[in-house]
């Protein structure tokens, strides 16, 4: 791709005519902000790493939820009927147990 250098004026003094390329005292060419941006601050390459890490989160969910999305049917045929307990079986509810006490 071709850099657009700006035009040179070889008459005036201040030009940078004769000059190399990679010159310090050379001038930046206006698109030099374009090639060569300033550092992104710290605070913003991790606002921009959580919005990825969030990003990947829920395409890992979704490819998981997708990929697997046929074991809720499965669950709902083949599961143990006894589970879940029903509340009042429930140890660390303080409900008491319906009026017949015996264990079948």
């Amino acid at each position: 791709m071709p850099i657009p250098y700006s035009l040179l004026n070889v008459g005036e003094p201040d030009c940078d005519a004769g000059l190399a390329w990679n010159d310090p005292r050379r001038k930046l060419y206006p698109h030099h902000a374009e090639f060569w941006p300033d550092e992104i601050p710290e605070h913003v390459c991790f606002e921009m790493q959580a919005i990825e890490l969030r990003k990947q989160k829920q395409k890992d969910w979704l490819r998981f939820f997708f990929r697997f999305r046929w074991l809720s049917t499965a669950i709902a045929f083949c599961r143990d009927p006894r589970w879940p307990k029903p509340i009042f079986e429930n140890p660390m509810n303080l409900q008491k147990r319906p009026d017949d006490t015996k264990r079948r």
